[in-house]
């Protein structure tokens, strides 16, 4: 190992220390160079005071790097941006602001979890910084196996705002999976699904219940009458007109809450030629 350094006489020396020891008590003012191969070892087993100066680096030659896999490590992008790297390629970016994915991220397993753990957030947001023109779509579009499922989408205005925020389904809607309501039960449970069946046996449904909870405005439920089910609409929670509704096997109702009531807003009846 060769040992360079540059002391107070302002002069270079080089001293051949292979196989031997140096222990080194002083202050540099110059550069010290240790070592001329990536094969040589430093070996350090006291602290290190003061800041660990070193050079940018790049994603192919990191500036914190391993003796095994030279092009893996930390390296410093531009100013106040501090980047991670594998293979040569840059994963992950961090600035003062946020920690940004290079080119994307692939999630192996489990789930993402956040940190918050009550309260409403936003989990995406796709801001708009730039001018794009007056109608041009902004959109982010959920995918699997590159094919389009499900596009979050809307029209730039051209002054850095959208409008005409919408939700498109690119493939089939499957609202869920038929939930069953109990046999006679006149005010049945409808949170946390869209689709329903009812019993075969004859019962007057008055209103519909949310586990006991605050119903949120613009749920939308499908209900397949499976027998002589009534729907009160005169003098309760739902309404559909001054007359309430009797349906039979096969026939289907749709409502709507309105943050009160439930409001009929379509009926297929089955004996009626489907209107």
């Amino acid at each position: 190992m060769k040992v360079k350094y540059d002391k107070v006489l302002d002069v270079l020396r080089e001293d051949d220390l292979d196989g031997g020891t140096i222990a080194v008590d002083a202050i540099f003012t110059g550069d010290v160079t240790i070592g001329d191969a990536v094969g040589d070892t430093l070996t350090i087993v006291s602290n290190i005071v003061g800041p660990l100066l070193l050079g940018d680096g790049t994603a192919a030659t990191p500036s914190y790097a391993f003796t095994s896999d030279t092009n893996t490590g930390i390296f410093r992008l531009t100013a106040d941006e501090l980047s991670f790297g594998a293979g040569g390629t840059e994963g992950l970016r961090i600035d003062a602001n946020e920690s940004e994915v290079q080119p994307m991220m692939t999630l192996a397993t489990g789930l993402i979890e956040l940190e918050e753990d009550s309260g409403a957030i936003t989990v995406m947001n796709m801001p708009v910084s730039d001018t794009p023109s007056d109608g041009d779509e902004e959109s982010m579009t959920f995918a699997i196996d590159s094919n389009a499922v499900l596009k979050v989408k809307a029209s730039a205005d051209g002054t850095g705002g959208i409008y005409g925020e919408s939700v498109k389904v690119e493939g089939g809607l499957v609202l869920n999976d038929v939930n069953t309501f109990v046999d006679e039960d006149a005010t049945p449970d409808v949170s946390g699904a869209s689709y329903f069946n009812t019993n075969t046996t004859t019962t007057t449904i008055t209103d519909f219940d949310w586990g006991g909870k605050t119903m949120s405005a613009g749920q939308i439920i499908t209900v397949v009458s499976k027998g002589a089910i009534t729907f009160d609409v005169t003098s309760s929670g739902i309404k559909g007109g001054t007359t309430d509704i009797v349906t039979a096997d096969g026939d289907l109702t749709t409502f709507l809450y309105d943050g009160t009531d439930w409001i009929v807003i379509s009926r297929m009846d089955m004996s009626d030629d489907l209107n």
